[in-house]
This record gives C-alpha cells, structure tokens and sequence, in this order.
C-alpha cells in the first residue's frame, strides 16, 4: 500500500500546530475584537435538543466575554504552538497553566455575573 508523504505523523504533528496553535488562535481573537468594537455580544445556547436560547451580553459583560476568549486563545496558542516544540515546550507549559487559571476565573466571575446575581 503506498503511503503517501502528507500522512506522517511528522505532517500532523506541524498541521495541529499551525491550525490548532496559529489560526485558531487568531480567529478566536478576531471574534473577542467584534464583541470589544461592538460592545455587545449573543451567544446561542440549547435546552436539550429543541429549545434553543440567546443570551445577550451589554457593557461590562460583554467586554468581559471577549477577555475570557483572548484567554482562550492564549490557552490554545501555549498548547498547541508552544508545546509541540522540544526547546520552548516549558514555555508552553507555563503559558498553558497561567491563560487556563485567567480562563477559569474569568469564565466563573463571568457566569456568576450571569446566573447568580443577587443584587
């Protein structure tokens, strides 16, 4: 069976790099701009599989939903660029650990903001 040059693992390892740690990363920090120039941001939810929801972020949240996608961005970037190298894998390591805990706070200050607010 003939193998063919662009299924090596070699050629993965570079795509998921390049697509997982490049581009996705910039698509996701161009979405985060569009909700900072626009100040508002929609987000389409499910109920189980019929019910469909939006929920509409203004002001303060909505700034705050773009920050918590630049940090997930930062967190594919470490992951997926910085820790397929053998040289900067440390590098990747420590930028996955510090864009996860900003991710997390964020989304959780976020969410809280969203569904638990007393006032």
């Amino acid at each position: 069976m003939y193998d063919f040059p662009n299924a090596s693992d070699e050629h993965r390892e570079q795509a998921t790099k390049w697509i997982g740690g490049v581009a996705l990363p910039i698509g996701l920090v161009v979405y985060a701009f569009t909700v900072l120039a626009a100040n508002h941001a929609s987000i389409w939810t499910r109920y189980r599989s019929f019910a469909r929801q939006t929920i509409e972020l203004d002001g303060f949240d909505a700034r705050l939903y773009a920050v918590v996608v630049v940090a997930a961005a930062a967190a594919a970037h470490f992951g997926w660029y910085w820790r397929s190298s053998e040289r900067y894998w440390a590098i990747g390591e420590i930028g996955l650990m510090i864009a996860g805990v900003v991710w997390a706070v964020l989304a959780l200050w976020l969410l809280e903001r969203q569904f638990i607010n007393f006032a």
